[in-house]
């Protein structure tokens, strides 16, 4: 795993350095040596219990050489996987002396979990074997509002279309084409949230009846978004994804979205306890209820975790048939409160269930205006499964405990820094920050489609990640720029960074030179100081010489070494790259002597060992020759 995100214990850190030395904390004490020496691997990697399962953020240097009163025992390791895909985990080389490494992927989006065996031998051919449990955590990658998805469907160019399939609910404004009986098809334009001068076309839908759709209705709709002539809709073939509304048709007239006030009813939800539940007025821009997706159970849960965990075994876009109450601790500010549609969006945890923080979307009620991270609260709502993250939605607050503590807001660059390193993973700092800093690196390009861009800077002497930062000119930021940058500051799973939507403020360019010949960037790639990236994409054409790190299937990139055409003694490894067509059978069919063009950003990447490694950066992009 190429990011830093964690810290390693000290512990860990200093004993494996002196592996293989002895009368050193590094060699077992006297014995049955062999049985020492496999002792010695569980006390250091598996101290508290054999039924310990760890949970891993990072790649794990293990050690491949044990020494008891002199003698040397190679230690095999081997990996197998009870969960996941058969080759998410391999046992690869490590930069560190007498040790292999546990090379794990980053970001999974499931989670998996698996056994690291290692096997000792004597030189008799006698072994002894521990085995070591571990769970790597699938991370829930955020997905866009339907909001957010309009908003880039707005942004496409003639002709251009979202690369992935939209569910998009919104309150028809317009009936465009009347109810066919011979096809039994209407079209019309809905309007999500408050984008009334976005409006989305929903050609040829499929109802059974004329007045089975009308102005106020609202309807969710699954399909393509793309832009035809101007005009931003829906691809031929899209269709509806719930059922509609029993609106007496022409009786209501549509509400500005999001500007509805539920009423509250008395209701007992499923964990027995009595809350208030939205009902929401005929014709207002709300989300419908979604059934439960097949095979999910009808049994109603009396937990919070029991709640949690149903939400979780739904498909994308499945809801619990009935109500939820939930008491959580706020972890993050979302949205921030809108006094115009007096609403906030806010992420809580459940105590047991922290690996499944739950979104409270637009929650409404007395006192939201108040929610800070830290607070307590009770919430009422739907539990929804949205691309695997779960979301509370028409949700109420019945109950929010002010925090006791203060959250004192730095402004202090230092003391803000020193703050973001406390953070634990999914945590905020509750408050907004600006600081300014000088661009260090390129964690990934420039994005046309979305107009973002992910860079490093260095504050007060530590490095941050800004993720997807936006603003004029962040087409142009080059390493060696000075940029003020605002947002949230956040610890994505060991990461600190701002967090998606940063925006910068501020570019003063720096003297950075645009790299175009190929002896040009290659001799600047082999001349970055440890940890630095080329000032900006480049792309180059090269032979692969070497597959580093077979197809994975489930991540769908491969790690090779390519050699370009001049420049043997100059050999640049491309991490975990992916086909630019994104054509996954063309990523694994590549073999050695292929000739391929790769673009993507190149750094002098540091181990933790020190040693460095000039490479593509993971995200670098291929086209075969």
């Amino acid at each position: 795993m190429k990011k830093i995100i964690a810290i390693l214990l000290c512990l860990f850190v200093m004993l494996p350095a002196f592996a293989g030395c002895s009368n050193t904390s590094d060699t077992p004490a006297a014995g049955s040596n062999l049985t020492n020496a496999k002792d010695y691997l569980i006390n250091m990697y598996q101290p508290d219990s054999k039924d310990k399962i760890e949970e891993l953020r990072m790649d794990k240097d293990v050690l491949s050489v044990v020494t008891v009163d002199g003698v040397s025992y190679n230690v095999t390791w081997t990996v197998t996987i009870s969960k996941g895909s058969a080759d998410a985990v391999v046992i690869g080389k490590s930069d560190k002396a007498n040790h292999v490494l546990i090379d794990i992927p980053d970001l999974p989006e499931e989670d998996i979990e698996f056994t690291a065996t290692a096997t000792v031998k004597d030189a008799s051919g006698k072994t002894e074997s521990a085995n070591f449990k571990y769970k790597i955590v699938g991370v829930v990658m955020p997905g866009l509002t339907d909001a957010e998805t309009v908003e880039e469907a707005y942004k496409l160019a003639d002709g251009e279309s979202l690369e992935d399939e939209a569910t998009i609910t919104g309150t028809v404004t317009s009936i465009e084409t009347p109810w066919n009986e011979t096809d039994k098809t209407v079209t019309v334009k809905i309007q999500v949230e408050d984008l009334a001068d976005k409006l989305l076309l929903c050609p040829g839908l499929v109802v059974e009846s004329a007045d089975a759709i009308a102005v106020g209705d609202s309807i969710t709709v699954i399909g393509y978004l793309t832009n035809n002539k101007g005009s931003i809709e829906f691809k031929a073939g899209c269709k509806l994804d719930a059922e509609i509304p029993d609106n007496e048709p022409g009786t209501t007239e549509p509400d500005k979205p999001g500007t509805d006030e539920p009423d509250t009813n008395t209701t007992t939800t499923a964990n027995g306890t009595t809350g208030t539940t939205a009902t929401t007025k005929p014709g207002a821009a709300t989300k419908p209820t979604t059934k439960p997706t097949s095979g999910s159970s009808d049994k109603v849960p009396t937990t919070m975790a029991g709640m949690i965990d149903a939400a979780v075994a739904l498909g994308d876009g499945g809801e619990l048939p009935y109500t939820s109450t939930l008491t959580g601790k706020v972890i993050g500010v979302n949205e921030a409160y809108s006094s115009e549609f007096k609403n906030i969006t806010v992420t809580i945890q459940v105590t047991g269930r922290e690996n499944n923080p739950v979104k409270c979307y637009r929650l409404k009620g007395t006192d939201v205006d108040k929610i800070v991270k830290g607070d307590t609260l009770t919430v009422t709502g739907t539990l929804k499964n949205y691309r695997g993250a779960i979301e509370l939605v028409n949700c109420t607050l019945d109950k929010r405990v002010a925090t006791q503590t203060t959250i004192k807001q730095e402004t202090d660059p230092e003391k803000i820094m020193a703050a973001a390193k406390k953070l634990t993973s999914g945590e905020d700092l509750g408050y907004d920050v600006t600081l300014r800093g000088e661009v260090v690196g390129l964690d990934s390009a420039y994005d046309p489609n979305f107009e973002n861009i992910s860079v490093v800077i260095k504050v007060a002497g530590s490095n941050l990640l800004c993720y997807r930062m936006v603003g004029k000119d962040v087409d142009k930021v080059l390493v060696g720029d000075t940029i003020t940058v605002t947002g949230r500051i956040k610890n994505y799973n060991g990461t600190i960074e701002f967090g998606q939507g940063c925006t910068m403020l501020k570019r003063e360019a720096g003297e950075a030179v645009i790299l175009t010949e190929v002896k040009d960037i290659i001799e600047a790639a082999f001349a970055l100081e440890p940890g630095a990236s080329l000032p900006h994409d480049v792309t180059l054409t090269g032979k692969i010489t070497e597959i580093n790190t077979p197809y994975a299937a489930a991540y769908k990139n491969i790690t090779v070494t390519i050699v370009v055409d001049g420049f043997d003694k100059y050999p640049l490894k491309c991490y975990r790259m992916k086909a630019a067509s994104g054509d996954a059978a063309e990523t694994e069919a590549l073999k050695v002597g292929d000739v391929i063009t790769v673009t993507g950003i190149i750094k002098n990447y540091q181990h933790s060992s020190g040693d460095c490694e000039v490479e593509f950066n993971t995200g670098c992009l291929f086209v075969k020759n």
